[in-house]
């Protein structure tokens, strides 16, 4: 997701704020009833090439509660899925690590077009961070609300030479940014929404004094490209990984058996530092050890078959597979630990 900044920056100190979030507020005009059925008959499941597990859904009833709405555009070809009424895309649902990647959109200076708010179920993830581009400008990132006032929680510097006798300046980048009118910048992540704050330093000045500022997955990366930045085309970065819990309960009471749907699965809480304190902040579903799958549809956590992946399960003897486990034992006629590299020893037989 990206901030374009590319109007021209005046010879006065300019302070752009960006009431800035990730998303678009998503949330449905009608609260979900499925999670105490789990994923209803008749859902729609797929939308193009992506998978829509519940809790996620398109129809009412079929997601489990606000937020967790999507819109399949069949318009596209193939059809796309996007987050909510269908502005932000959505590249991927994970339930086993409860995690949704979105696709990164361009936002014109001054407005978000897609915003994330507070309460909703999705927040930013340690995989993230904050890519500048540009000459000599800062870019400063802020919380909302309450914690607002506490000031910048992290900042991102492109410095560059601009030349007056050339029509633009240009950038090369390889994979990563090379730290030359760019720069990376980890964010505190664990929150819905940020404030952007624009400054241009060294005395930054003319008509090439603009810059673009992404929100993107670690490790930061982009196609190898050289433009001059005041075309408007800015190389695209990578998606943006959110997390994403069940907002409004937790596993105290019936939470658990309300979403937790599946045999084999447990609830687990999600807690969130405010001040010095944790507080309880929504709950997921996990499948048991041994187990994968859905936890949150009736019979979705399955057994795993470990003697099938054996990178993982590493067995040198002989593997066999149980209910949530797996046994591995030394060949006929040796004895030890099967599940190391020469665990195994013959056995040696006494004789009077």
């Amino acid at each position: 997701m990206g901030m374009d900044m590319s109007a021209a920056i005046p010879r006065s100190v300019m302070l752009f704020e960006a009431a800035a979030a990730v998303l678009l507020s998503v949330f449905g005009a009608a609260a979900a009833v499925a999670a105490a059925e789990g994923a209803p008959d008749g859902c729609t499941r797929n939308c193009g090439n992506i998978s829509i597990p519940f809790p996620f859904g398109v129809e009412p009833r079929c997601y489990v509660e606000a937020g967790f709405n999507l819109t399949c555009d069949r318009s596209h070809r193939p059809p796309k899925l996007f987050l909510g009424d269908g502005t932000v895309q959505v590249l991927k649902i994970s339930v086993s690590d409860s995690r949704i990647s979105i696709g990164p959109k361009p936002v014109t200076a001054g407005t978000w077009s897609g915003a994330l708010s507070d309460g909703g179920p999705y927040t930013l993830t340690e995989q993230s961070q904050l890519l500048v581009m540009g000459c000599n400008v800062e870019v400063q990132v802020l919380l909302v609300g309450e914690e607002s006032s506490e000031g910048p929680v992290g900042s991102c510097s492109a410095v560059c030479s601009w030349r007056p006798d050339r029509n633009a300046w240009y950038y090369t980048v390889t994979g990563i940014c090379p730290g030359v009118a760019c720069c990376l910048s980890n964010l505190m992540t664990g929150r819905s929404s940020y404030r952007f704050n624009l400054l241009r330093v060294n005395g930054a000045a003319g008509p090439n004094s603009s810059a673009v500022a992404w929100i993107m997955e670690k490790p930061g990366g982009l196609d190898i490209y050289s433009k001059p930045l005041d075309d408007n085309d800015y190389p695209q970065p990578l998606p943006v990984v959110l997390d994403w819990r069940i907002n409004h309960t937790t596993c105290h009471g019936n939470a658990s058996s309300a979403t937790c749907r599946s045999g084999h699965s447990f609830c687990k809480n999600i807690t969130q530092s405010v001040d010095t304190m944790q507080v309880q902040h929504g709950h997921l579903c996990h499948c048991d050890p041994g187990y994968q799958g859905n936890p949150y549809v009736p019979n979705g956590c399955h057994d795993v078959n470990e003697c099938e992946d054996p990178e993982r399960y590493p067995c040198y003897g002989v593997c066999s597979n149980t209910e949530g486990g797996y046994k591995c034992k030394c060949l006929p006629g040796y004895e030890g630990n099967a599940s190391v590299p020469n665990g195994c020893k013959g056995k040696v037989y006494m004789t009077e």
